[in-house]
């Protein structure tokens, strides 16, 4: 049997769920203060208007830091094998790896509200199908921010008391 790698731990899945949450903030923040940078192309006005939602980017880093967080969670309760967070079946489907922590647990841990909940799932397909990373034309329905945002900090700040093992532990 493969031996966790530091970034396989509990403790690596909540560093890197931290890091996604502080970009996607200060993200955020930029684009609420309307300081985020211009388009690449320079004869454009920047990008972020005043009464513009944020980013698909936005959306994405805070999907991913859920994503981490909802896997460090799974795998300090050694609920599911890694190879099975790895899999197609779990993988990026936050919807999924929600479903299977709030089955273990989770809500012991987290102070997640049932509308944080329900924004998890109804953005989970965008996220897990690549949605929220390549462009597309058309409208998408996204849930409001201030729900994912505030579901990833729920999340990170209830897993943080917690002592999660490191590789090897």
């Amino acid at each position: 049997m493969r031996k966790d790698r530091r970034e396989d731990s509990p403790c690596g899945f909540l560093t890197a769920a931290r890091e996604f949450q502080v970009v996607a903030k200060d993200a955020l923040s930029a684009h609420t203060k309307g300081t985020a940078e211009s388009s690449p192309l320079s004869e454009h006005p920047p990008f972020v208007l005043e009464n513009d939602p944020p980013s698909v980017a936005v959306f994405y880093n805070f999907c991913h830091a859920i994503e981490l967080a909802l896997k460090a969670y799974i795998r300090q309760q050694d609920v599911l094998p890694l190879s099975d967070l790895r899999s197609r079946r779990f993988g990026h489907n936050i919807s999924r790896l929600l479903q299977v922590a709030i089955e273990n647990g989770l809500r012991d841990e987290c102070r997640l509200t049932e509308a944080q909940i329900e924004h998890i799932h109804a953005i989970s397909d965008l996220y897990s199908c690549k949605e929220l990373e390549y462009f597309r034309l058309g409208p998408i329905q996204l849930p409001p921010i201030a729900e994912i945002r505030d579901a990833t900090s729920a999340l990170i700040e209830g897993l943080h008391p917690m002592k999660l093992r490191l590789a090897g532990e």
